[in-house]
């Protein structure tokens, strides 16, 4: 299985301590440089990123300079457009995007993606982990990562959490 990601999943997954479940998950996950850029700029915050820099699983590319790359750099920051292209190039199975205009832009090109939404479900549905509300809850408090309550609510349904 070929998955791509942007920054979003990975960062947020990395600051609570659980980026592992996107190995376990996945195996290997693609992202582009400017992604790994990214990631690499949260030790400018005081994280240590070693885990991140040596890491087997993620596997760092290059996105080939083409129209449809400069045509979605015109329109979604660095990390999705690099995502984005890289996923179509390689006919990726999913890509992994959480900003609404990333997600609209993968849907009008046909690829498959996901949110870390999706992907808690995931792990939670391969048993991973137990329950998402606790993963959601310190995604918020540690790594500021936003959901509406009507996402919030929708994916304890899917994970069978409402009570």
């Amino acid at each position: 299985m070929i998955v791509v990601s942007d920054t979003t999943s990975i960062s947020a997954l990395f600051l609570i301590n659980r980026i592992n479940l996107l190995e376990q998950l996945f195996k290997e996950v693609v992202i582009p440089e400017p992604v790994f850029s990214e990631l690499l700029a949260l030790e400018g915050f005081g994280k240590n990123v070693d885990a991140l820099r040596g890491s087997t699983w993620l596997s760092i590319r290059k996105a080939t300079p083409s129209t449809t790359l400069s045509q979605l750099l015109d329109n979604l920051d660095e990390g999705e457009a690099h995502a984005i292209a890289i996923a179509l190039e390689l006919n990726a199975d999913l890509l992994i995007i959480d900003e609404r205009k990333g997600r609209k832009q993968a849907e009008l090109m046909k690829l498959t993606y996901t949110g870390l939404g999706g992907v808690l479900l995931r792990a939670k549905s391969a048993g991973l982990i137990p329950l998402i509300a606790p993963v959601l809850d310190d995604l918020k408090v540690q790594a500021g990562f936003y959901l509406s309550e009507s996402v919030r609510e929708i994916l304890l349904q899917a994970a069978d959490e409402l009570r």
